[in-house]
């Protein structure tokens, strides 16, 4: 693996020298193979996928979808289309004694990331990386390794293509031997940045020889100001939740300023037809096993019950698509409300 790490290392010569205009050409072209050769990528997806448990909540996360395929592409375009970090001003002064003093930003060098079965993050930190004249290399979960392997093909294929630059996307084995390497091989590897759980984060904390930036692995909160606009923070909310809750930034806890708790419960909260929230029991530390039914609505219940189990369920108007909920337990009595807070 050490020459993964020498190539990527020679590549940043390459970078440096590259236009911005030609890494945002780049990073469209990447975008646009992804629709052109999204069977391939699918089909790799369905490798991975079925070697896992459907009812795993990482299934969700790893699983790609043509739309899925066509959101990643679209924020490759929103990446390319941004000004360019490379070379920007970031402060300039000139001291009484003459001394002329430029702050600007420059490439940091190789970056490392290491992820779990988040296929998407390839395409995003590849195009993060390359946009700002950085090489990355990636360190995949194994339940994601075919996925990963298509996606870096795919890259690597319009690199060849456009510039002798295909070494600043590169992807190591997904072993606990290539993650080790990679968070010892200092003189290589400028930065390395852990995106997934707790386990990860702290093993890379634990470990790491080279620079590394410590992500999160808290509970995500959503405050909602005073000030805030309310079909707005509706919005955000709802999105936050129900667009995808299986993954890690999914909306956990939600925190509303005491000074608008009457307004905001008096206005509804309207979710699309067919969205679940999952909300779990102060006393439950696993996630929900979401079983859906008609338009009517949909029943929850916890795969491991804590002590005092819980059920929720939530029921759609056809009509307005507010959603009443209830819920109960063997101790209380049943609790109903409706999203417009009664």
């Amino acid at each position: 693996m050490n020459q993964i790490f020498v190539n990527a290392k020679k590549v940043l010569v390459l970078l440096a020298e590259m236009s911005d205009d030609m890494r945002s050409r780049i990073i469209h072209e990447v975008a646009n193979s992804i629709i052109t050769h999204q069977t391939d990528l699918l089909d790799a997806n369905s490798d991975d996928l079925s070697r896992m448990d459907p009812e795993s909540p990482i299934y969700d996360r790893l699983k790609l979808t043509t739309k899925r395929l066509k959101d990643i592409a679209d924020s490759m375009h929103t990446v390319a289309d941004m000004p360019s970090p490379v070379r920007r001003v970031v402060q300039h002064k000139v001291l009484p004694n003459g001394l002329d003093l430029l702050r600007q930003s420059v490439p940091y060098g190789v970056i490392g990331v290491i992820y779990e079965a988040r296929p998407n993050v390839t395409f995003d930190v590849f195009s993060l990386c390359y946009k700002s004249g950085n090489a990355c290399i990636l360190k995949g979960g194994k339940d994601a390794q075919a996925t990963n392997e298509a996606a870096v093909a795919l890259i690597q294929e319009v690199l060849h293509r456009y510039s002798p630059t295909a070494y600043a996307c590169q992807l190591m084995p997904a072993t606990h031997e290539a993650t080790a390497e990679l968070l010892q091989a200092r003189g290589y590897v400028d930065l390395c940045i852990p995106r997934g759980g707790k386990k990860l984060i702290e093993f890379v904390r634990d470990n790491a020889k080279v620079p590394c930036i410590e992500t999160g692995a808290g509970v995500v909160h959503t405050f909602f100001d005073k000030s805030g606009d309310t079909d707005m923070g509706a919005a955000i909310i709802n999105n936050a939740k129900t667009r995808r809750p299986a993954v890690c930034n999914s909306l956990d806890t939600l925190l509303i300023h005491e000074l608008r708790l009457n307004r905001y419960a008096s206005t509804p909260m309207r979710l699309p037809s067919r969205r679940s929230v999952e909300t779990i029991p102060p006393n439950c530390s696993t996630k929900p096993m979401i079983r859906r039914g008609t338009r009517s609505g949909w029943t929850m219940r916890w795969a491991s019950a804590p002590s005092t189990a819980w059920a929720k369920r939530y029921s759609i108007s056809p009509t307005t698509d507010q959603v009443t909920a209830s819920v109960s337990s063997p101790t209380t009595p049943p609790v109903r409300f409706n999203s417009n807070g009664s």
